[in-house]
């Protein structure tokens, strides 16, 4: 049976939204003909820590860092990438994807493709980017740095 990795940016378990809520939807639909797993963003878990949703749906949970303002400034400019593009790119996400034996991997949005594009299996498994939702930062709820990046 193909495997699917979703890569979402919320803990699906500890977190809600339209976001999450969506998530979900698509995580279910899919797993009524993929076997289904879950790498999810969290400030509430440990690094790693694993355990299994509904439905049987194994869920590895990877640190969100938090926030540092000036360090993603300073990313955003020298790697010439979007402030939330470089805030969602994490080496601890990499280690996670790389030790997926999933066979598609689905990114929740744009930002979440930047770990497995720096990940061992890019070039090797496919990459399918859910953009359902295509302003996740903008300038209302994100702040200075948001509104410096935001279009005018």
């Amino acid at each position: 049976m193909t495997k699917v990795e979703f890569l979402l940016a919320k803990d699906p378990v500890h977190e809600h939204g339209g976001d999450v809520a969506l998530s979900n939807v698509m995580i279910g639909l899919a797993a009524k003909n993929f076997d289904v797993s879950v790498i999810c963003l969290s400030k509430q878990r440990a690094a790693n820590e694993t355990e299994f949703l509904q439905a049987g749906l194994h869920l590895t949970a990877v640190a969100k860092p938090p926030i540092r303002p000036l360090n993603l400034l300073a990313g955003a400019t020298r790697r010439r990438r979007s402030l939330v593009h470089v805030r969602f790119d994490i080496d601890n996400l990499v280690a996670a994807i790389d030790r997926s034996d999933a066979d598609i991997f689905v990114a929740q949005h744009s930002y979440m493709a930047e770990s497995f594009l720096r990940s061992s299996l890019f070039g090797k498994r496919s990459l399918v980017v859910d953009t359902t939702s295509v302003r996740p930062w903008c300038a209302r709820d994100r702040g200075l740095l948001g509104r410096v990046e935001a279009p005018g």
